[in-house]
């Protein structure tokens, strides 16, 4: 994006536009723990919205561990952060935090990933957490930091909010006829 996209997302702030997801929240504090991951990876502003944005979401998936059965859903951010382990709602939820302190809103999404070509949907569909940044010209963009990806075809999503707590996802999932 042009550097002047930074000036757009801070119009839409100054005018309360998606005030919920510039914020820090309760998933989501604002914190020293916060201020010093961010300094560790050299994650600031960059030259424009979407680089710092995909700066951010690589740095969350090198920094962070993928830990099966590592946390539960109320393990604080803090915890997560001194660790470095976690689960998908673990690095969505770092990768909301570093982009909204630097003025981007982002929101938490909840879904599912969908099967890989050739494997049974029962073997392979599963629950997932992901995070969206609002830019000028792209609106939504989605970002998978468990996987450093884009999220694509694969990502269904199911709910969006300004945390887990928000965009909690479907207690069950039904296959079948």
């Amino acid at each position: 994006l042009e550097p002047a996209a930074w000036q757009t997302v801070n119009e839409r702030r100054d005018r309360g536009e998606l005030w919920e997801f510039f914020e820090p929240s309760p998933r989501v504090p604002a914190s020293a723990a916060v201020s010093a991951l961010a300094e560790s990876l050299g994650v600031g502003r960059a030259s424009d919205p979407l680089t710092s944005i995909r700066r951010i979401v690589s740095a969350v998936h090198q920094a962070i561990a993928y830990v099966p059965a590592s946390t539960t859903v109320d393990t604080p951010l803090d915890v997560v952060i001194e660790t470095r382990r976690g689960v998908c709602q673990d690095f969505a939820h770092v990768a909301l935090v570093l982009p909204r302190s630097l003025g981007l809103p982002c929101r938490y999404v909840s879904g599912y990933c969908a099967p890989v070509a050739g494997q049974p949907a029962s073997q392979n569909l599963t629950s997932h957490a992901w995070i969206e940044v609002w830019l000028p010209g792209l609106e939504w963009v989605a970002l998978d930091p468990t996987h450093d990806v884009v999220a694509g075809e694969r990502h269904i999503s199911v709910a969006v909010g300004d945390d887990y707590d928000a965009a909690a996802p479907t207690p069950g999932v039904f296959l079948g006829g």
